[in-house]
């Protein structure tokens, strides 16, 4: 028995195992369960900006109360505090900012949310500091009480309210949860709101003006919606058929409904005495219908006409009449116990095979097999139906919810039987996607920071906002949409890494380059260093004079599986310290390589350069190794590669097949590539190293017994 807790609910519950014996006697316990309450952090909600404005040496307040939240704490119980400080403080959750200065620059800080139990959570932030005085407000825009139903109802005009100093003309957007967006007429600036037709409760939104360099100023309106109280609906019936002296029951759920209040609490009325309103065995509305085989000396087949009337607790009323045709046919039924509570469920972007029979829910006792007619309230549910009636059911590809299934099914004589089922598709959370990637860029002279708009880099269909990390740290960060990277001083060229979080799963990384190349002039130091210049040449000269063997060096070796996995990679001590993010790009570039250069089951050996590096790759049935060097190695080093990657594969051939990633599948790969990039590797010396383990393990059990 498996137990499935809802987000941030705690308590106590209860509910009844039943237990059933092969003759059917039944007993039943009744279980509790006891949820332990578990603190959360506060998180920011609502999409808080990312980029503020503030004038120089003037003080600029901000209110976070809109954005942060917390389902364990109240929002008085909450503090702020960022590492901007002393330039940025906080009274609450108020943030204070004042910063000097006399040319426009921007600092990126970093804001924190935190309980009384420490937990917190951080939102980065750009904060922009130019002359430019960002818009105000004269008073707090109005709460706002608005019945529901209500279309295009008049608030009031955002001019009356926010201004800007600078005589900028202002931009309005806005944002609320519940209830559609108001609308903003572009001229006026008259802002008008239209509420569900059946929702009611409290709502918080936002209106956020901005001027032309982006400085902004947000209020927040609060709106109740009022519930009205609507009419009872009675969709239409069709003509209903059955069979005289026997009873047909017709189940009203899918027929009668209130949107405010239950069918228990309305009053029917009907005009005939042959039709009456009862409930099923487990509580389900329905019409019990039977009419004599004669009707005020009308024998069978013939038709009666009923009325109904549905009255709610407030005296709203609905009418309707459907046609009731006696035959000696019997008509399909509803044979299952509770037709208004049909409910199936599956995963998403899984199946449910053979779990429905229509048989199962409606049957006719002179009449098989039934035409039935299946469909959906939505669009979004996938069926087949096989000769036998069972259902196989389905949904649209990354798709999750809830819809009803409407299914019919009739006999020969068009007499029919219409049972719903409700249908609801759980979420399953996929990992985000890259969708674009970042070309290198790199450049001659120029600035050493730059920025990139990453909004179209990274997808997930089931979360819109997602946490996006960027590396090299300190060097390399994200804030919205915005991508900040830096240069470090004595480095031109730096590999940048974005990936994107969803808080539970990880994309792919995206790795590219960026960089200044230094200008000739700055290369040389000229005119300063032309005598070194001149030596250098003239050493040079010398070396190429004397053609002195030039040196080599193995730098990287990495083992990859087909898949495009990393296996292991070693390197030689002396480097070490090489950069992560190089070997990273060199991982990359290599793998692009192999898919783009071998064709699918291909083997064999093929260069590749990567800047002024060389890389050799060796590809096998289910690994290949890249071999990094510089310079012009010996012959023998690269007739190793091809035997060592034999070895490899012959010694661990199973395991790397079906390679679950862990090292501890390939134990001594990494010393045989140690051993190669040492050029201490020996052909087939792993069976020795096999043998004389297995030999100390037979000494091991023989002491043992």
């Amino acid at each position: 028995m498996e137990f499935h807790t809802q987000p941030d609910q705690n308590g106590d519950d209860e509910f009844k195992l039943w237990v059933t014996d092969p003759t059917g006697y039944m007993t039943y316990q009744i279980v509790t369960v006891r949820i332990i309450a578990i603190n959360d952090p506060p998180t920011f909600v609502n999409h808080p900006p990312t980029e503020l404005y503030v004038t120089f040496d003037m003080e600029y307040t901000f209110d976070f109360t809109y954005y942060v939240a917390d389902v364990d704490h109240t929002v008085s119980e909450l503090t702020m505090s960022s590492d901007g400080a002393p330039n940025i403080w906080f009274d609450s959750l108020n943030a204070h900012f004042n910063y000097s200065g006399t040319s426009s620059y921007f600092k990126i800080v970093k804001v924190k949310v935190q309980d009384a139990m420490f937990a917190h959570s951080e939102l980065s932030m750009v904060v922009r500091v130019t002359k430019d005085i960002p818009p105000s407000l004269n008073t707090s825009l109005p709460d706002l009480i608005i019945d529901e139903g209500v279309v295009d109802y008049f608030a009031f005009d955002l001019d009356d309210y926010f201004y800007d100093l600078d005589g900028s003309m202002l931009i309005y957007t806005t944002g609320f949860e519940n209830i559609p967006a108001p609308t903003i007429n572009g001229t006026t600036h008259r802002v008008y709101f239209s509420t569900p037709g059946e929702w009611s409760g409290v709502t918080i939104g936002q209106f956020t003006a901005k001027d032309p360099e982006g400085a902004l100023k947000i209020d927040t309106v609060a709106v109740t919606v009022i519930a009205v109280n609507d009419a009872p609906v009675i969709n239409p019936i069709d003509r209903v058929y059955v069979h005289y002296d026997l009873p047909y029951y017709l189940y009203i759920g899918p027929y009668v409904y209130d949107l405010d209040n239950s069918i228990e609490s309305l009053d029917f009325e009907i005009n005939d005495t042959h039709v009456v309103l009862g409930t099923s065995a487990t509580g389900a509305y329905r019409l019990e219908i039977e009419f004599p085989e004669i009707l005020s000396g009308q024998p069978y087949p013939y038709s009666a006409w009923v009325m109904i009337n549905v009255t709610d607790p407030k005296g709203e009323t609905a009418s309707g009449e459907f046609e009731v045709l006696v035959t000696d046919n019997q008509p399909p039924q509803v044979i299952v116990e509770n037709p208004d509570q049909l409910y199936f469920t599956f995963l998403e972007d899984e199946h449910l095979n053979k779990t429905i029979w229509l048989y199962d829910l409606i049957f006719d006792q002179d009449d098989i097999p039934l035409d039935f007619a299946i469909t959906s309230s939505g669009g979004h549910l996938e069926w087949a139906v096989d000769s036998f009636g069972y259902v196989d059911l389905g949904a649209s590809v990354n798709w999750s919810g809830s819809e009803t299934l409407s299914i019919i099914g009739r006999d020969d004589g068009d007499a029919w039987a219409y049972v719903q089922i409700f249908v609801i598709v759980t979420p399953v959370n996929d990992a985000p996607i890259v969708v674009n990637t970042i070309e290198d860029t790199i450049v001659t002279g120029g600035s050493r920071n730059t920025q990139y708009d990453i909004s179209g880099v990274f997808h997930d269909s089931d979360d819109e906002y997602l946490t996006v990390t960027a590396g090299p740290e300190g060097n390399a960060q994200v804030v919205g949409s915005t991508l900040y990277v830096s240069l470090p001083a004595g480095k031109d060229v730096m590999t940048v890494t974005l990936q994107a979080s969803d808080g539970e799963w990880e994309s792919s990384m995206v790795i590219f380059k960026v960089g200044v190349r230094k200008t000739i002039e700055e290369k040389i130091g000229f005119p300063y260093t032309l005598p070194l210049v001149l030596l250098a040449a003239g050493v040079a000269g010398y070396f190429i004079g004397i053609r002195l063997p030039r040196p080599y060096a193995l730098e990287n070796l990495f083992l990859i599986h087909n898949d495009g996995r990393l296996v292991t990679h070693v390197t030689k001590e002396e480097n070490t310290n090489l950069d992560k993010d190089v070997v990273s790009a060199m991982f990359t570039a290599v793998q692009e390589f192999v898919r783009d250069s071998f064709q699918k089951g291909e083997e064999g050996l093929k260069k590749l350069e990567i800047g002024d590096k060389n890389v050799m790759i060796e590809k096998g049935k289910a690994t290949y190794l890249a071999l990094i060097y510089s310079g012009w190695p010996q012959k023998e080093v690269f007739e190793m590669l091809p035997i060592l990657l034999r070895d490899i594969e012959e010694r661990y051939k199973e395991r790397l097949e079906r390679w679950n990633g862990t090292m501890k599948a390939v134990p001594g790969v990494e010393e045989m590539l140690q051993e190669y990039m040492a050029s201490a590797f020996k052909p087939g010396a792993w069976q020795e190293e096999e043998e004389i383990a297995e030999e100390e393990w037979v000494d091991i059990l023989n002491k043992e017994t």
